[in-house]
């Protein structure tokens, strides 16, 4: 790896914003004193700024084995593939009922966020980061941790 090539370090949407990465703080740390420029971009804090703190919060404690955080980036990753939306998020609801919510609004704002182009352009900045100039860089490797809890909570 050339020491010219910038490396971007990204703190995931999704990953908790009370407190930066200290995994990332400690890399980026090593890659300095290694000689390697690097700088980290808290993708977290510009969606959660998209999102809002309520709808963010839901998210972010959703189970990861409903994969609501997962669809929601999906179209990202796959911008061709079909999914059928209102039966996705009929299940999803189906097994985590938010009785303190309006099921509704809910439905409305998430697939707005879905669809919307701030979801779009994190998920890009996710992958190649829009805040370096990475012309000649392609993205080499990948590390994600998603630690959440539940949905809906008190």
């Amino acid at each position: 790896m050339s020491a010219d090539m910038p490396i971007v370090l990204v703190n995931m949407p999704m990953s908790a914003v009370e407190r930066p990465s200290l995994a990332l703080g400690l890399l980026q740390s090593a890659l300095t004193r290694a000689g390697l420029k690097s700088r980290t971009v808290y993708a977290n804090i510009s969606f959660l700024e998209y999102a809002g703190l309520a709808h963010y919060n839901l998210l972010e404690t959703s189970p990861p084995e409903e994969a609501l955080v997962d669809w929601l980036f999906a179209g990202v990753a796959f911008p061709d593939f079909e999914t059928n939306h209102p039966l996705f998020l009929d299940r999803y609801f189906r097994r985590n009922p938010c009785p303190n919510k309006n099921e509704a609004e809910l439905r409305a704002n998430f697939l707005k966020l879905r669809r919307s182009s701030a979801a779009s352009s994190i998920g890009h900045a996710a992958r190649y980061s829009r805040h370096a100039r990475l012309s000649s860089a392609a993205p080499q490797h990948s590390i994600s941790m998603f630690p959440r809890s539940r949905c809906c909570g008190a």
